[in-house]
């Protein structure tokens, strides 16, 4: 179905973006220290 297919698409990127805010939260806690 293609709403299944768009949901899982959704998730994906809501993990994509996920990752990508933590590892700039990181880099600049980081820096922050630094």
């Amino acid at each position: 179905m293609i709403l299944t297919r768009l949901a899982k698409l959704s998730l994906d990127l809501a993990d994509d973006i996920g990752e990508l805010i933590n590892k700039k939260s990181f880099t600049l806690f980081n820096n922050d220290l630094v």
